[in-house]
């Protein structure tokens, strides 16, 4: 699995809240970000951890529909067998008669809509990422990133993409949601359990950076759990492939990973992913954010100061250390991804990995909602096999 063959003193300056604040007197961004994690949080586990208040983008006109005698499965392979002149990455004719779908809108996308749906042919299940002519930039980087990706298993697959009077994108299915679910629904993963998701998600930006690809936009929300129970990065429409040591100078990030030369509108590069990650990882660990402030001002203010407290959730100091070195002020001091994963908080991770949670856990503990009937055949199947 492997993709490669001190705490120190910190000032409090933790403002997460749980409660939703007013729109007025704040800004929206803060407002967006407040009312994401509220809704993530209703939707992350049974009642046995917390009680489900809406079920995943439930609608009466979009419920599950399995076709009678329909076989599914995740074998990529049944796919491309079933393809003539197949190339990936190239964008094809869609016709619709191809799919079955399954479920509408199993997902919220800022900019596309996000349906499951079966390939008739090959009985390969998957994701269909729809985004509109508006959106053509972010479908083709993402089309084209990915298809340069799909030599890396911690990095979503792309199957196919087509063009009618919308871009799709068609794409691996991850059944267990984000760690941003995982992470709500626990309260927090912990150092520990949180080790090997962490070391993926760097295999990830590593494969990336040595092909000078910038992710921007590294957050629980676009990190996948695959049916294995290992994770994936996902959503990169963001991303920018860069030539040689380029920086760039446009917005990225959301407002709680967004790193401080960002904020300060200066040029940026790889780095800016680190910072987002390290983020990203504080939180999965603790369930939440060392820096945010509903105020805009205050917040880049404790963003440029860079100072963060670690609670009890931080077990070890390997994990303060590491997390310390991803969240420098200045870009140039940052870990790179190499060096991250030479870092001593991976040191107890030994083959075979195992994820920290095996499938049928992931299955019992999320509320699925209407696809629950799919993901359990394809988790039972997973299960014969072991």
């Amino acid at each position: 699995m492997h993709c490669c063959s001190k705490k120190g003193k910190y000032k409090d300056i933790s403002h997460r809240t749980s409660v939703l604040v007013p729109v007025t007197g704040i800004n929206q961004e803060y407002y967006d970000f407040v009312e994401s994690s509220s809704q993530i949080a209703n939707e992350s586990a049974r009642s046995g951890m917390r009680k489900v208040q809406n079920r995943l983008m439930r609608s009466p006109y979009s419920e599950i529909h399995i076709p009678p005698d329909c076989t599914f499965n995740m074998v990529e392979e049944n796919y491309f067998a079933k393809q003539s002149g197949f190339t990936v990455g190239s964008w094809k004719k869609y016709e619709a008669a191809e799919f079955q779908t399954v479920k509408l809108n199993i997902f919220k996308g800022s900019t596309s809509k996000i349906h499951l749906v079966i390939h008739k042919k090959s009985s390969f299940i998957g994701i269909m990422k729809v985004l509109p002519p508006s959106k053509m930039s972010e479908a083709r980087t993402e089309l084209n990133v990915l298809s340069l990706s799909r030599d890396s298993p911690f990095i979503i697959r792309v199957m196919d993409g087509f063009v009618l009077e919308n871009y799709y994108i068609f794409l691996e299915f991850a059944p267990f949601r984000t760690l941003d679910h995982l992470t709500q629904a626990m309260r927090g993963l912990g150092s520990d359990c949180a080790r090997l998701y962490a070391m993926e998600v760097t295999c990830a930006l590593k494969f990336l950076h040595e092909r000078n690809i910038m992710h921007r936009d590294v957050k629980p929300e676009n990190i996948y759990i695959l049916l294995s129970g290992h994770v994936a990065l996902a959503d990169l429409g963001s991303s920018l492939r860069m030539d040689g040591d380029t920086i760039v100078s446009a917005a990225c990030g959301t407002y709680v990973t967004r790193p401080p030369e960002v904020w300060s509108g200066h040029p940026y590069s790889k780095s800016v992913d680190i910072w987002q990650f390290g983020m990203t990882l504080f939180n999965i660990i603790s369930n939440s954010w060392p820096i945010v402030h509903p105020n805009r001002e205050k917040h880049i203010s404790l963003v440029n100061n860079g100072k963060i407290l670690f609670s009890d959730h931080f077990k070890d100091d390997a994990s303060t250390n590491l997390i310390g070195k991803m969240l420098q002020i200045n870009p140039n001091r940052r870990l790179t991804s190499s060096q991250i994963l030479k870092h001593e908080y991976f040191e107890p991770l030994k083959e075979p990995y195992s994820p920290p949670f095996t499938p049928l856990q992931l299955f019992n503990l999320f509320d699925l909602g209407e696809e629950e009937v799919v993901i359990k055949v394809l988790v039972n199947s997973l299960e014969s096999t072991l």
